[in-house]
């Protein structure tokens, strides 16, 4: 037996709403300009199928929409659209958005996707190498301490010298004692004044002006391009010369 299409039990269901009833005699006598009948006798609003108020058809648009495997979980604005191309029916948006804040699926696999507040810029004045570490207000000061081993005594071994701008986390208690017993001196940038360290200046504008793009794309591509561009001022400087 064929069973019948999503749009022809649309159709059918059309003769059971009483507004939709009107409309439609009203569109076959001329009187109701916005409304039309298809070839297929489907009534429509601006050549939209029109929706009854019939709740099983409702649920079976809604979900074919957002959860068929040819939909993939759309939100409720990218829903929305793709409804409305078709369909028509009051408070479509509402009901779409409903859907979606109800689907299971949608809340499990909805993780925070935001951007780091910034990104701590480290750069070795020895070898001219950057870091980029991706840095969150939840950072403590025990988090940064764990970072900075990981990511620069590992890799560079403890410094002689630190030059940082004022944050609460390079002026805290912890932080002094940890470089005072690795004989690390700490020097501050002046309040206002960042550009006593140039050169990580210079890459925070180089960051900024990528800020549109992806940021982990960024963090992955800036220290290959760091390289390359220090390596480039250090050939014109030197002339080349090893």
């Amino acid at each position: 037996m064929v069973q019948p299409t999503l749009r022809q039990k649309v159709i059918v269901a059309q003769s059971n709403d009483p507004y939709l009833v009107e409309k439609r005699c009203l569109a076959e006598a001329g009187q109701a300009v916005e409304f039309s009948i298809s070839s297929d006798g489907g009534l429509l609003f601006e050549r939209r199928i029109c929706v009854p108020t019939d709740s099983a058809i409702k649920t079976e648009l809604l979900t074919e929409a957002h959860s068929s495997p040819f939909s993939m979980h759309p939100g409720s604005t990218k829903m929305y659209q793709n409804l409305k191309r078709v369909y028509w029916w009051r408070n479509m948006k509402r009901e779409a958005a409903e859907i979606v804040s109800k689907c299971w699926v949608c809340q499990q696999v909805k993780a925070p996707r935001q951007k780091p507040v910034a990104i701590r810029v480290v750069v070795d004045k020895l070898t001219k190498s950057a870091h980029f570490i991706p840095r969150k207000s939840t950072y403590t000061t025990s988090k940064w301490t764990q970072l900075y081993l990981s990511e620069i005594v590992r890799l560079h071994g403890v410094p002689v010298s630190i030059v940082s701008d004022r944050d609460a986390r390079f002026t805290s208690k912890f932080w002094k004692g940890l470089q005072a017993a690795t004989g690390t001196r700490l020097d501050f940038s002046t309040a206002f004044h960042p550009q006593t360290e140039g050169q990580t200046a210079r890459l925070n504008q180089v960051f900024l002006s990528s800020s549109t793009l992806n940021h982990e794309i960024i963090l992955l591509l800036l220290p290959s391009l760091f390289s390359q561009s220090a390596l480039k001022v250090w050939m014109e400087k030197d002339g080349g010369k090893k």
